[in-house]
C-alpha cells in the first residue's frame, strides 16, 4: 500500500527568458462538435468550483466527442491532481504530448511528476548569486543570519549596526548576470552608541542576542531595532567577560563564548547566569553552533570541538584545513566553519572528513577568491553566506536554485465576480530537500497573463487575514470495537482538553466514520460536539478512508489554517481504506495543504495488531500532521494550539480582466513568479460569466 511514491507538485514551470505565453484560445467547433464545447464549460465551472470528480466527468464526455481537445485533457490531468490521483495525472499529461508536440506548460507539469516519483532534490554545486554590500557607506561584515521571509541579516563591527537585506527583483537575464541585493533597513539608534565592536549574534524567536566582543556585554533587541535589554561587564566572574565572541541561544538557554577567559557561559533570556564550562581542551572560544542538543565551539588556536549537555567534550575536529577557526554554523550533518587564514569549510560529520569547495567565478567570469573568511552561514534553504573580512558578504546557492526552483500550484478561479478575478498560489522551492514554502514574496515578485497579454494592475496579498481562523473537520471512527473497548467514557475530559483553546473565528465540523461519511455537527459548542461524536449506532466496519477523503473534499474552498482530526480506536478494519488508499489520500492532502492530525488509543497494539498504527501515523507524518496517543495527556494539550500554528502558505492573486462582456468567451490565465534569480510558471483558466 505504501510502496508507491508520493509525488509533490502541480503545473509549475521555470525556464529562464519565458516562452510559456501562447495564448490557447478555445478552438474553432464545427456545428456537430459544440456538444464537446459545452462539456468543456460545464467541466471547468465544476472544475473551479472545486468539484474535481464531476469536472472530470464532463471532460471525459467532451473528449468523447473530440479526442484532440488540448483544453478539456489538460484539466482533466489538472482535475486527477486535485484529487490526489497523481498517475492518472501524469497519464493525461504524457497524451498531450503525444497527440499535440511539445508544450512547455504541460511539459513541466510532467517533469515535476516524475521528479517526485524520483525523490531528486540534490542541489548540486554551489554557484555564484551576489554580493551583499550596503548602500552607502562601507561595513565591516562578522557575522550573518537569515530568517523564513527571505531577508537577510547582516552584523557590521565597524560600524557598529545590523543591516537588512533582500533579493533584488529581477527577470532572469541571458547574460546570467546576477542580481543585486537590496538594502531594506538598517537597525541604528542610541543601542548602538553603547556598543564598541559587536562580533557575533543570533535570531531567535525574533529578538537578536548580540556578542560585544569589544564592551564585554550581551545586547538584546527586537527584531524591528528596539532595545529589549542587556546584561554583563568587564571582569571574570559570573556573568562577566573577557571578549565574548559568540553566541547561540538553544532551547532557551542563551551560550555565550567568552574567549579572554576560556570559557562557555550559559544564561537564561533575561540573563540570569545558569553556569560555566570550561574544557581543559579549549584554549580560545570564538563561534558557537548547536544541532538542538550538542554545542559546537570554534577554538581560533586551529580546532572545533563538539561538547555535550554537560559541556563535556565528545569531539575534536582538527587538520590542516583549520588554522584559525572562528566562525560557526551547523546544518544536519555538516559543519560550516569560517576560518581567518583557511577560507570557509564544510566537514561532514557522518563521513568524519572535510567536503572540498569548489571553485566560484562571479557574474563577470572572475575567480572569486575564498582563502579568509570571518562567518560562514547557511540557510534553511540550503544558501551559503560567507563574510570575508573585506567589507562584502559573498551570497552562493546551489546549481539546481539557478535552473529550476520554484513549484507554483495554481488553485481554481474565482470568476463569479466578473471582471474582478482571484486565485489562490502555492509557492515551493523545489532545490530544498524539505520542498520549503516561499514566503515574503510581493507583488513585485509576480506577472499575471490572460490569452497572452499582460495584466496591470495585480494584487498579491498572503492570508495573513485568515490566519487566526482554524477550520477543522474532526472525525470519529464510529466503530463497535470503539463502544466495546469502553472509549467513549475517555472522550469528554480527553477531547475537552484538545477543544479547550477554540475561538469563536475557528470553523469546526463532526462527522462520523460510518459504513459512509455522516456529518452530525457544525458549530463552536464543545458539549454539542461531544455529544454528537454517538450520534448514530456503530458499524462493524467504519469507512475510515472514505471520511479522510470527504474531510479534504469539504475543507476545498477554505481559507486559512485547516486540517484533518480523526479521532481513532487504533484497531484495524479489512475495508477501512477500500478505495480510498492512503497513498492517495496523502496526495489529495498534500495537493491542498490540509493535514490530517490522528489521537489514537492504539487499542489493538495490546492485541498484537500494529498495522493500523503504522497507517495513521505515515497518514499524519506525510501529510505534515501530528499523532497523538490518547492517553498521552501532555500531547495531547499541546495538539489544538499545534494544528493552528500550522498556516495556510498560499497567496491571494486578485485583478480585473480587461476581457470586456464576451460570455462564454474562454480565459487562458498565466502566473510567473520572479524571485532569486529564478522563475515559476503554471496556469489555469475559465470562461467569462
Amino acid at each position: 500500500m505504501w510502496g508507491k511514491r508520493l509525488l509533490f507538485l502541480f503545473g509549475i514551470t521555470v525556464v529562464p527568458g519565458g516562452g510559456y505565453l501562447i495564448a490557447r484560445e478555445l478552438p474553432f467547433f464545427r456545428l456537430k462538435e459544440e456538444k464537446a464545447s459545452e462539456y468543456l464549460e460545464k467541466g471547468l465551472y465544476h472544475y473551479n468550483a472545486r468539484n474535481f470528480v464531476a469536472a472530470r466527468e464532463y471532460f471525459y464526455r467532451s473528449l468523447d466527442v473530440k479526442s484532440d481537445l488540448h483544453l478539456a485533457r489538460r484539466f482533466l490531468g489538472d482535475s486527477y491532481y486535485f484529487t490526489g490521483d497523481y498517475e492518472s495525472a501524469l497519464e493525461q499529461w504524457e497524451s498531450l504530448l503525444e497527440s499535440s508536440g511539445p508544450d512547455l506548460m504541460i511539459q513541466d507539469r510532467r517533469n515535476l511528476i516524475q521528479h517526485g516519483f524520483t525523490g531528486q532534490s540534490e542541489p548540486g554545486p554551489y554557484r555564484f548569486y551576489g554580493w551583499i554590500r550596503p548602500e552607502k557607506r562601507p561595513y565591516a561584515p562578522v557575522d550573518i543570519q537569515a530568517d523564513e521571509s527571505e531577508n537577510i541579516y547582516v552584523l557590521s563591527f565597524d560600524p557598529p549596526g545590523i543591516y537588512q537585506f533582500r533579493p533584488a527583483f529581477q527577470q532572469i537575464r541571458s547574460d546570467g548576470r546576477s542580481p543585486d541585493f537590496d538594502q531594506t533597513g538598517t537597525l541604528v539608534g542610541r543601542i548602538w552608541d553603547r556598543l564598541k565592536g559587536p562580533m557575533a549574534f543570533h535570531l531567535y524567536q525574533n529578538r537578536f542576542y548580540i556578542a560585544d566582543f569589544a564592551g564585554d556585554r550581551i545586547y538584546i533587541l527586537e527584531k524591528d531595532g528596539r532595545f529589549a535589554g542587556s546584561f554583563g561587564a568587564t571582569g571574570s566572574g559570573e556573568g562577566q567577560f573577557h571578549g565574548p565572541s559568540g553566541i547561540v541561544v538553544v532551547n532557551d538557554v542563551i551560550y555565550v563564548a567568552d574567549q579572554g577567559n576560556r570559557r562557555l557561559q550559559k544564561f537564561d533570556l533575561e540573563g540570569g547566569f545558569l553556569g560555566a564550562w570550561k574544557p581543559s581542551a579549549l584554549q580560545k572560544p570564538s563561534g558557537l553552533t548547536s544541532d538542538g542538543k550538542r554545542i559546537a565551539v570554534a577554538d581560533t588556536d586551529g580546532a572545533v570541538l563538539i561538547l555535550d549537555e554537560d559541556g563535556l567534550v565528545m569531539n575534536r575536529i582538527e587538520g590542516r584545513e583549520l588554522k584559525r577557526p572562528s566562525g560557526l554554523d551547523w546544518k544536519a550533518n555538516r559543519l560550516f566553519i569560517a576560518d581567518e587564514k583557511t577560507g570557509p569549510q564544510i566537514y561532514d560529520l557522518e563521513a568524519g572528513s572535510f567536503v572540498g569547495m569548489p571553485g566560484i567565478r562571479d557574474e563577470a567570469d572572475r575567480t572569486v577568491p575564498l582563502e579568509r573568511a570571518v562567518a560562514f552561514r547557511s540557510d534553511s534553504r540550503g544558501r551559503l553566506y560567507i563574510a570575508n573580512g573585506k567589507g562584502s558578504v559573498l551570497h552562493l546557492t546551489g546549481e539546481a536554485a539557478l535552473r529550476s526552483s520554484y513549484d507554483l500550484t495554481f488553485y481554481p478561479i474565482e470568476s463569479a465576480s466578473y471582471p474582478d478575478v482571484a486565485f489562490a498560489l502555492r509557492v515551493v522551492d523545489r532545490s530544498t530537500s524539505e520542498n520549503a514554502i516561499v514566503r515574503g514574496l510581493t507583488d513585485d515578485n509576480f506577472m499575471i497573463f490572460e490569452n497572452g497579454s499582460r495584466i496591470h494592475p495585480v494584487r498579491v496579498d498572503g492570508m495573513e487575514r485568515f490566519q487566526n481562523r482554524m477550520n477543522l473537520v474532526i472525525i470519529k471512527e464510529n466503530s463497535i470495537s470503539f463502544e466495546k473497548d469502553g472509549l467513549d467514557e475517555f472522550l469528554d475530559a480527553g477531547m475537552h482538553d484538545i477543544l479547550s483553546g477554540i475561538r469563536v473565528s475557528d470553523r469546526l465540523r463532526l462527522s462520523l466514520a460510518d459504513t459512509r461519511t455522516i456529518p452530525v455537527y457544525e458549530g463552536l459548542e464543545r458539549r454539542q460536539l461531544l455529544s454528537r461524536m454517538q450520534a448514530q449506532p456503530p458499524v462493524e466496519e467504519p469507512a475510515i478512508g472514505r471520511a479522510i477523503y470527504d474531510g479534504i473534499t469539504d475543507l476545498l474552498d477554505r481559507k486559512g489554517p485547516a486540517g484533518i482530526l480523526l479521532v481513532v480506536s487504533g484497531r484495524s478494519f479489512s475495508t477501512a481504506f477500500d478505495r480510498y488508499d492512503p497513498t492517495v489520500l496523502v496526495q489529495y492532502a498534500k495537493a491542498h495543504s490540509i493535514p490530517v492530525h490522528i489521537i489514537s488509543f492504539e487499542a489493538g497494539m495490546a492485541d498484537g495488531d500494529t498495522g493500523a498504527a503504522e497507517i495513521y501515523r505515515r497518514i499524519s507524518a506525510d501529510t505534515g500532521g501530528y499523532y497523538v496517543r490518547f492517553f498521552d495527556e501532555t500531547e495531547r494539550k499541546k495538539l489544538y494550539s499545534r494544528m493552528t500554528a500550522i498556516k495556510d502558505p498560499r497567496y491571494i492573486i486578485t485583478y480585473r480582466s480587461p476581457g470586456g462582456t464576451l460570455h462564454g468567451r474562454f480565459m487562458d490565465v498565466s502566473v510567473q513568479v520572479h524571485h532569486r534569480k529564478t522563475t515559476g510558471a503554471a496556469d489555469g483558466g475559465y470562461f467569462v460569466p
